[in-house]
């Protein structure tokens, strides 16, 4: 397992939704090896699933990633609006 930690934050004037979460693990060469979406379900306790993302909000992430089958030299993470 490793831990992946970050804070989003909002820097709109207006609120919007609770982004996805697009995780890329990269290997030595940069190449993508591996993508996973995180929706905000995963990332977020459920009383905070209830509201949108509001302006000049911060959301911390903590989140187990179970690693397997692939080295992993790097990763990008990106939100992800569906």
């Amino acid at each position: 397992f490793r831990q992946l930690g970050t804070v989003r934050d909002s820097m709109d004037t207006i609120a919007q939704p609770l982004p996805s979460l697009v995780l890329s693990l990269k290997d030595a060469s940069e190449s993508v090896s591996a993508r996973r979406i995180i929706k905000p379900q995963e990332y977020l306790l459920p009383e905070a699933q209830k509201r949108a993302f509001q302006p000049n909000d911060e959301i911390a992430i903590n989140l187990p990633v179970q690693v397997s089958r692939t080295e992993v030299a790097g990763f990008e993470l990106s939100l992800f609006y569906p």
